[in-house]
């Protein structure tokens, strides 16, 4: 069976690297955005609100398309 690789990076730089080596043969949901101190978050809840929770970005101060306030995570692709 081939190994699958899942970037849990804060940002898409993981899945990036997996690209360049040709290792990334699917994307997931932490592939393209920013998540810094919150990915365990996300794994507690069961992925609850992770979609759900998301705002456009009209106000808030971050260079994103999308925010998901409950676990502070930015959209950016």
């Amino acid at each position: 069976m081939e190994k699958i690789y899942i970037s849990l990076g804060a940002d898409c730089g993981s899945a990036g690297v997996f690209r360049a080596s040709g290792k990334k043969t699917f994307s997931f949901p932490f592939d393209w955005v920013v998540s810094f101190h919150s990915i365990h978050k996300v794994f507690q809840n069961d992925f609850r609100g992770l979609l759900e929770d998301r705002v456009m970005n009209t106000e808030l101060q971050v260079n994103a398309n999308e925010f998901n306030v409950e676990y502070n995570i930015r959209f950016f692709h």
